[in-house]
């Protein structure tokens, strides 16, 4: 590896919150021995029931964690944003992995080996203290999800999914705005329900005037009527 490549791979980690901290040892180690990989939106980077260890770091785009049914039906566990860690289960307790990721645009991933994922957790304290971060929201996260599933109805559970990932984009005045727009099976996958009940509650919202599709994006024009309704389902 050329020195202006290796200063780049350098700069591109310390842009990503797990390795900002990291000290410049670490931080160059970790750019020799794992390897920077770029995917195509729509591939495959981690297969569910793989037995590989490999940790993964999604330096720039977007990916899905997913799960396929023995019939063929997609289990949509959310998306993953540029920043975050991916495959860190397999690397800590050995087992097949829990689910698939897979690219929804174009992906920069950093591939890094179990033995140097530990060797950065039992080296780098900030490391490690970014990771208990990313497991404590997770399992915050997942608590949500299972409440919702438990006590909600699927109008309910649509509303908290779209409030969900407008928490994930930009909002200002009172709107914000999904671009790409989401699409129907998509959220249907990730509430288990059908595509018919998210269009037919998104068509609901658009009669009360709540979001507005237009060919950019999903607009939602009513931001404290949405919180109002997932607020008044779920009590928070």
């Amino acid at each position: 590896m050329t020195g202006a490549k290796a200063d780049k791979n350098i700069s591109t980690l310390r842009e990503c919150k797990f390795f900002a901290q990291v000290s410049a040892k670490g931080l160059k180690r970790a750019a020799s021995a794992g390897s920077f990989v770029t995917y195509k939106p729509g591939e495959e980077i981690v297969s569910h029931q793989n037995k590989t260890d490999t940790v993964f770091f999604l330096l720039s785009g977007r990916a899905r964690v997913v799960a396929y049914s023995a019939a063929g039906r997609a289990i949509d566990y959310g998306r993953i944003q540029a920043g975050t860690i991916f495959g860190e289960f397999a690397a800590v307790d050995g087992r097949a992995r829990s689910a698939s990721v897979e690219t929804v645009q174009l992906a920069r991933v950093l591939r890094l080996s179990a033995g140097e994922f530990w060797a950065l957790l039992e080296g780098e304290p900030a490391f490690a203290r970014q990771l208990v971060i990313h497991l404590v929201a997770m399992a915050r996260s997942l608590t949500e999800r299972v409440y919702e599933f438990s006590t909600l109805t699927v109008s309910n559970r649509i509303q908290a999914e779209l409030l969900r990932l407008i928490r994930e984009s930009t909002s200002a005045g009172g709107q914000a705005i999904l671009a790409p727009p989401p699409k129907h099976a998509e959220i249907a996958a990730r509430v288990s329900t059908h595509r018919e009940a998210v269009t037919r509650e998104f068509s609901r919202l658009t009669e009360l005037g709540v979001i507005e599709r237009k060919r950019h994006g999903l607009i939602v024009k009513d931001l404290a009527r949405l919180e109002k309704m997932v607020h008044e389902a779920t009590g928070e």
